[in-house]
């Protein structure tokens, strides 16, 4: 819970005072800031239905939106959950937020792409991508 609360506040502080955000950047952070208070919600209200659509967002973000992103504090803040999750998978072998129990379909894909061992290539492809646009290697 305390991971969610700094992340959401470095999120409010990379709006309020960094005026070089493009459209694009402002609207992740928007949508970041969204699942965050989903996710904080779901945690208060132990809501797992919840929890698992903030999942879904937060998932999106992290596997699509991140890789238009400019922003190098926000790539910065992109790259610590995807640490985090691996951290987890490597550790405990599964995923911190759980695995859509309450969102059947998604639970299958996502068990069928554990199955396909593609979970790490759903995480290092971002990751990558991220160091690559922090130290500007393309």
């Amino acid at each position: 819970m305390l991971i969610i609360i700094i992340i959401f506040l470095i999120l409010l502080n990379i709006i309020n005072y960094y005026e070089n955000l493009n459209t694009y950047d402002r609207i992740t952070i928007y949508i970041s800031i969204f699942s965050l208070f989903l996710l904080f919600l779901s945690i208060i209200f132990n809501n797992e239905k919840l929890k698992d659509i903030s999942h879904v967002f937060i998932t999106i973000i992290t596997l699509i939106i991140s890789f238009n992103i400019n922003n190098k504090k926000l790539i910065m803040l992109m790259i610590l959950p995807i640490l985090l999750t691996i951290y987890f998978w490597i550790f405990y072998k599964k995923c911190p937020l759980g695995n859509y129990k309450s969102l059947n379909y998604v639970n299958k894909f996502v068990m069928y792409i554990d199955k396909l061992n593609l979970s790490y290539p759903f995480l290092l492809i971002p990751l990558a991508n991220l160091f690559f646009k922090l130290f500007n290697l393309y």
